[in-house]
């Protein structure tokens, strides 16, 4: 093996009678050793993953957050969530039991994405609902009391995101309010978390009252009315996220048509409600090919419709549909 690595037999000898070989060996020589020996590369990532893994569950018992092992496993085999990003959620997590809001808002901000954001929702879900914890409900009481700190924190953006993001997820997890702003008064710390907050109480409860209100909310304020537009694009990473709620002067929805083609199938009428009523009308504004995919979009639409009970439901599906173009 050394011969084939080419490097010196005594420096694979020592590296191979120690136990902590992994943190021993580096550099050219352990890129040499992963070139020929089968195995190394995969023990390496398996181990590294494994002893994060290990800290993070002692660490969340020790504070009262227990991971249930078949749950994590589950998610990583079956549900292809990435263990990397299972293991940044857990830490995200461990921030928060701690009350560390700084800490907390510093990772939480990082999940403002679609894919990372999905995997980090499994952690405020029932245990046999899909939730990595034998018992959510301490994650969420630390999660409550965490947003009064983070509403303190001023105009940071990290905290404002956080904020935002442990409002959606306790709002999706237990239909509550949070936080209650003067919706007449939004300001830029606040109106993420006012949005995200209502479309978790939204996917939660299926409140077409809400969702009318909300509408009607985003077309008279501004300010919500900018995050709202920004908030697909930069989720869904069309646009780069910026701390002003700016978005280019024209964005091509790839990603969020992609996205949008999947979500326009939800059982939830009062989400199928948002989307087509607020989400996707100024969705329009930026792009109105909805990123080249207008008439699929379309498609689904319809389909939806038919299963709609609503008539107010089905008369903003064929308001949409008017407002499409008939060739993208």
């Amino acid at each position: 093996m050394a011969f084939l690595a080419g490097v010196e037999e005594s420096t694979v000898g020592r590296l191979w009678a120690a136990e902590d070989w992994l943190d021993r060996i580096k550099g050219k020589t352990l890129q040499s050793l992963v070139a020929i020996l089968p195995g190394v590369a995969e023990y390496m990532v398996s181990d590294a993953l494994k002893r994060r893994r290990r800290q993070l569950v002692d660490a969340l018992g020790e504070v009262g957050l227990h991971v249930d092992p078949m749950s994590f496993r589950r998610l990583v085999a079956a549900e292809k969530v990435p263990e990397q990003v299972l293991a940044n959620t857990l830490s995200a997590a461990l921030y928060v039991m701690r009350g560390d809001a700084q800490e907390a808002a510093r990772h939480l901000a990082r999940f403002w994405n679609r894919s990372h954001d999905r995997a980090l929702g499994c952690l405020w879900k029932d245990y046999g609902s899909g939730g990595v914890f034998t018992d959510p409900g301490p994650l969420i009481e630390a999660s409550s009391e965490l947003v009064l700190k983070l509403a303190e924190s001023g105009n940071s953006y990290h905290a404002m995101l956080g904020h935002a993001t442990l409002a959606h997820h306790i709002a999706k997890a237990t239909g509550h309010r949070v936080f209650a702003p003067d919706p007449k008064q939004l300001s830029r710390r606040t109106v993420m978390s006012f949005r995200s907050m209502v479309i978790g109480r939204i996917i939660q409860t299926g409140d077409l009252a809400e969702v009318r209100h909300y509408g009607q909310m985003t077309s008279r304020n501004t300010l919500l009315g900018m995050v709202e537009r920004w908030s697909f694009p930069t989720y869904n990473r069309d646009a780069t996220a910026t701390t002003d709620f700016s978005l280019p002067g024209s964005v091509l929805l790839r990603n969020t048509a992609v996205e949008l083609l999947g979500d326009l199938g939800t059982p939830n009428e009062a989400y199928f409600f948002y989307l087509v009523a607020v989400a996707v009308p100024l969705m329009l504004q930026y792009d109105p090919t909805l990123g080249l995919k207008a008439s699929q979009v379309g498609a689904a639409v319809v389909t939806r419709m038919e299963t709609c009970v609503s008539p107010v439901v089905r008369q903003a599906g064929a308001t949409l549909l008017g407002a499409l173009p008939r060739s993208a």
